[in-house]
């Protein structure tokens, strides 16, 4: 039997109580034993921090080239050999096209290739272009 119980302060604890079930009071549900309650709000604040720290830690790609990066990589992944004329303009199809950053794309192709787009973030978060 809980206090207010005991205390007479509810009849339907004391009824409870006398035919020897437990009565568990609204204000001992709300005040009472809230270590459940704590540990779930812990959990959840730790779940909130973690995410804004991951998501801090690991800004935006801000590198609008990143995509003639991927498809240049792709091209000498696929060929093995660094593009010389431009694919990618409709106006200049065909003329000649210099690769001066073939590397870093070769790279990042191969993230793509290896983790997906989380690679590629990762590994743009490294080497600067």
């Amino acid at each position: 039997m809980g206090p207010l119980a005991a205390s007479g302060a509810f009849p339907a604890a004391r009824k409870a109580a006398e035919s020897g079930l437990s009565y568990t009071s609204p204000i001992e549900m709300r005040f009472g034993d809230s270590r459940r309650g704590v540990r779930i709000g812990a959990v959840l604040v730790g779940a909130g921090l973690l995410v804004y720290t991951v998501t801090a830690a690991v800004p935006p790609l801000d590198n609008n080239d990143i995509w003639i990066h991927l498809t240049t990589g792709r091209l000498i992944l696929d060929e093995v050999s660094v593009p010389r004329s431009d694919r990618y303009s409709f106006t200049a199809a065909g003329n000649r096209y210099v690769a001066h950053e073939w590397l870093a794309a070769a790279v990042y192709a191969m993230a793509e290739r290896a983790a997906g787009n989380a690679g590629v973030v990762v590994v743009a978060k490294v080497i600067p272009t």
